[in-house]
């Protein structure tokens, strides 16, 4: 739990002032690799901390691999779920 505030003596995650922005690069056909550039783009122009994402695919597209260089060079830490089969 990141973001809960702990109000009312509830639930307190490690980050309660923390801003979520949120960013749909899929669709019901998938999560195209242009899709998967335009957001990691999006996060950079916004100046994110930390962007997450839950992928399943086994390749990556250099156009993405130059996406998450820019990202690395501008500070931003990427984390991706590598899927359930390898």
């Amino acid at each position: 739990t990141v973001l809960a505030d702990g109000a009312n003596g509830g639930l307190s995650g490690v980050a309660p002032e923390a801003t979520l922005l949120m960013g749909k690069v899929c669709h019901s056909f998938g999560c195209p690799s242009t899709g998967l550039v335009q957001g990691i783009e999006w996060a950079i122009s916004e100046k994110v901390s930390v962007v997450n994402m839950s992928l399943g695919g086994m390749f990556m597209s250099e156009a993405e691999k130059r996406a998450y260089d820019r990202a690395e060079a501008a500070g931003i830490m990427v984390v991706a779920a590598s899927g359930n089969s390898g």
